[in-house]
């Protein structure tokens, strides 16, 4: 592979089946490290996947958590409004019962 880039006195001293060793050694080497450094990036990779996917499930969870006690909240104003018009109906309609009861009382009376 690097067999242009071999000075000639280079060649000299090893000879043609020695810069063809060299070169298929630093070959190997040169994979081994590459093969090495994507596996550390990798490694590193998957590790900063992790960590930053736990930080976002938890703070799903919060968020989660503070919709669902918005909603609790919401939920009990929702029954206070409705007992409060209940009692305001029942009030309305005891109020009418006994205005036609007196009505019917002084139609009544000779």
């Amino acid at each position: 592979m690097f067999a242009f880039a071999r000075s000639v006195v280079l060649k000299e001293k090893l000879g043609n089946e020695g810069l063809i060793e060299l070169d298929s050694a630093l070959d190997e080497v040169g994979q081994r490290w590459r093969n090495q450094t994507l596996e550390t990036a990798a490694d590193r990779f998957e590790r900063r996947l992790t960590q930053e996917m736990s930080a976002l499930r938890v703070e799903v969870a919060n968020e989660f958590s503070a919709v669902r006690m918005e909603i609790a909240a919401f939920r009990l104003s929702i029954i206070r409004w409705v007992a409060g018009l209940l009692i305001a109906q029942a009030g309305v309609i005891i109020g009418t019962v006994f205005a036609m009861m007196t009505f019917l009382v002084n139609a009544l009376k000779p």
